[in-house]
């Protein structure tokens, strides 16, 4: 507590807030058994482009894979890099805690 010049008051001390940091996602790499991780899919690339700018905070950086399929309907899936298993495994978890449902396949 600090006295505030004498005037008997005293005011509490400021308080601290916690820095909560995460570390940083592993380096992608390529190779014969990397794995990439689909975070979403989505009608409307805006949609896409925002679940992007959100995992690009979180250090994670993403592509965006716009496919058209059979049924002429267009889709935007953002993805990760490639990384090696336990790399992307740790990614996985780490989109986990954060709310997400991310999709391991094997890179191509």
């Amino acid at each position: 507590m600090r006295d505030l010049g004498g005037l008997g008051q005293q005011t509490p001390p400021p308080a601290q807030t916690a820095k909560v940091e995460s570390a940083p996602a592993p380096a992608p790499s390529a190779g014969p058994n990397s794995y990439l991780l689909q975070v979403g899919s989505f009608r409307r690339s805006g949609d896409a482009e925002k679940l992007k700018a959100e995992l690009a905070l979180l250090g994670i950086q993403t592509s965006i894979q716009t496919v058209t399929i059979d049924s002429g309907q267009t889709y935007h899936r953002v993805r990760t890099s490639a990384y090696a298993k336990s790399d992307a495994n740790a990614v996985r978890a780490k989109l986990q805690q954060n709310g997400h449902k991310p999709m391991m396949m094997r890179a191509q």
